[in-house]
C-alpha cells in the first residue's frame, strides 16, 4: 500500500503494460497496412534454370492460394489504399526555397590555397 502513495501513473505495472500493448497493435497495423500483397514488387533478376514458366507456376499455384487462405486477395488497390511515399503525407515533398553559396575562410599554413565553397540549401 505504502508503494502505491508514491507511485506515478507512469511507474505502474499496469500502465507499462497498457503502453506496451498499444505500441504492439500500432506495429501490427503498420504490418497489415504495408506488408500486404498489394504493396509487393516481385523482381527476378538472372536467368532462371527453368525459364520464366516456372516462376510463374510456383507464384500460380502456392503463393496465390496462400494469399486467398489469408484472405488477402484484396486486388492491386483496395479501396482506401494509398501507395506509401507517393500519395501519403511523406511523399508531398517542399520544394527548396533557396541556395546559399558562401566562400568559408580557413587558417591554413600553406597561404596559396583559398576557402572552401560550400553549398547550403535551406528546407
Amino acid at each position: 500500500m505504502e508503494a502505491l502513495r508514491i507511485l506515478t501513473p507512469e511507474q505502474s505495472e499496469l500502465y507499462q503494460f497498457l503502453v506496451g500493448f498499444y505500441e504492439l497493435l500500432l506495429v501490427r497495423k503498420f504490418h497489415n497496412s504495408y506488408y500486404a500483397p498489394h504493396n509487393l514488387a516481385l523482381v527476378v533478376a538472372g536467368k532462371l534454370s527453368e525459364g520464366t514458366s516456372s516462376l510463374l507456376r510456383v507464384v500460380q499455384e502456392q503463393v496465390e492460394p496462400s494469399l486467398i487462405q489469408h484472405n488477402q486477395n484484396k486486388g492491386p488497390r483496395p479501396a482506401g489504399w494509398k501507395r506509401p511515399f507517393v500519395e501519403t503525407a511523406s511523399g508531398q515533398r517542399k520544394s527548396i526555397p533557396a541556395t546559399t553559396k558562401s566562400v568559408v575562410e580557413f587558417p591554413e599554413k600553406d597561404e596559396s590555397k583559398e576557402g572552401f565553397i560550400i553549398s547550403l540549401s535551406i528546407f
